[in-house]
């Protein structure tokens, strides 16, 4: 996926938050913009451990060649079953 596709995601106004599924399987859950960073070839994504309230505590890079495809959270998304923790493989 374009670092430019991703980028429509990250600077929506106002912002909607959305998942990032990797081809491997693994989701990534973006609830706020600081989550995500989009650099030329790559995207740094904060993770929160245990879903903690806050900021991210630790970050993951991603090569933007293998995120398969970017889903908006809300309306549908509660009536597709719980959201995966950051980091593992999704639905």
């Amino acid at each position: 996926m374009s670092p430019a596709d991703i980028q429509k995601f990250t600077r929506a106004k106002p912002f909607a938050p959305f998942r990032i599924m990797v081809m491997d399987g693994t989701s990534y859950d973006i609830p706020h913009p600081e989550f995500c960073m989009v650099l030329l070839t790559s995207v740094v994504v904060g993770v929160r451990e245990n879903q903690s309230p806050g900021g991210p505590e630790s970050a993951v890079w991603i090569d933007s060649r293998h995120i398969h495809k970017l889903i908006p959270l809300g309306g549908d998304a509660a009536t597709t079953g719980p959201a995966p923790q950051n980091g593992t493989p999704g639905s």
